[in-house]
């Protein structure tokens, strides 16, 4: 992933589990990147309308539903990357993101060095 082509310098977390949050912000806010969070699909929906992400990643199950709403409501675009977060997920699930440009990481995340490595 290069983002180089991105005119957005933001990046949104939308996961409501703090430790990984912080993780992620952690090593995101190394490489340059504003960072703006949210932790349910209603504070997700006001990040969305307030401007447009280079890279979004996203919990698949958040405490008021399944980010696929998001994708029901249209609020998810191709215009940027998609890094779908989830311990569980099945193949049903995963096709209401097919059409969008997702790259699915499986929690305990593995790679999530290799992944960051593609933020530039």
């Amino acid at each position: 992933m290069n983002l180089s082509k991105n005119l957005s310098k933001v990046i949104f977390i939308i996961e409501d589990e703090p430790a990984i949050t912080r993780v992620l912000k952690r090593k995101i806010s190394k490489k340059g990147f504003s960072i703006k969070t949210a932790t349910s699909l209603k504070d997700a929906r006001k990040l969305f309308l307030d401007e447009v992400p280079s890279v979004v990643f996203l919990d698949y199950v958040l405490t008021d539903g399944r980010s696929s709403d998001l994708v029901t409501y249209g609020i998810l675009s191709t215009e940027y990357e998609i890094f779908l977060m989830s311990a569980f997920m099945d193949d049903l699930e995963k096709k209401d993101f097919e059409h969008l440009n997702v790259t699915f990481l499986k929690k305990p995340f593995e790679s999530l060095d290799e992944v960051l490595s593609g933020l530039d």
